[in-house]
C-alpha cells in the first residue's frame, strides 16, 4: 500500500448544504467537494436526501442564479470545505441532447446557463453524471 501524500485528496457529492452536514464533512477531512443537484418534482432520485436541510436545485427549468450559487460557494467554504463542482444532473436535463432528441437545444441552452453561472460564482467543475 503506498504512503498518502500532499496530492492526494478525499471527496464526497452531497445534496445537503446545513450547517451539520458540513460540519460532519469537515470531521470526516473531506478535501474535495461536490454537490449533486437537489431533487426535482420531476424526476426522483432513491439517492436523494429528504431531510436535507439546504441544497442547490437544477433540472429543467431550474438553473441556480449566480447569487445562489455565490451564497452555496461562500456557505461551504465558511465551514472550511471547497466547493469544487455541482455533479450528478438529472438526466431529465441531458437526455435530450445525448439522443439526439427534440428538446435539445432548449437543454443546450439551459445547461449553458449553468457552465455560465458557475464561472461568475468561481466553481470550476461542472459534472453531468
Amino acid at each position: 500500500m503506498r504512503e498518502p501524500t500532499a496530492d492526494d485528496r478525499v471527496g464526497v457529492r452531497t445534496w445537503d448544504l446545513g450547517e451539520k452536514r458540513l460540519g460532519y464533512l469537515r470531521q470526516l477531512g473531506m478535501t474535495s467537494m461536490f454537490v449533486n443537484h437537489a431533487d426535482t418534482d420531476e424526476e426522483s432520485d432513491e439517492f436523494n436526501d429528504p431531510i436535507a436541510s439546504d441544497s442547490v436545485a437544477v433540472g429543467p427549468g431550474t438553473i441556480p442564479s449566480v447569487e445562489k450559487l455565490d451564497a452555496a460557494h461562500e456557505r461551504v467554504e465558511d465551514a472550511g470545505l471547497p466547493l469544487l463542482g455541482i455533479h450528478s444532473l438529472p438526466y431529465s436535463l441531458y437526455g435530450d441532447i445525448m439522443f439526439g432528441r427534440e428538446g435539445k437545444t432548449w437543454a443546450l441552452e439551459e445547461i449553458s446557463t449553468l457552465i455560465e453561472n458557475l464561472s461568475e460564482a468561481d466553481i470550476p467543475t461542472m459534472g453531468y453524471q
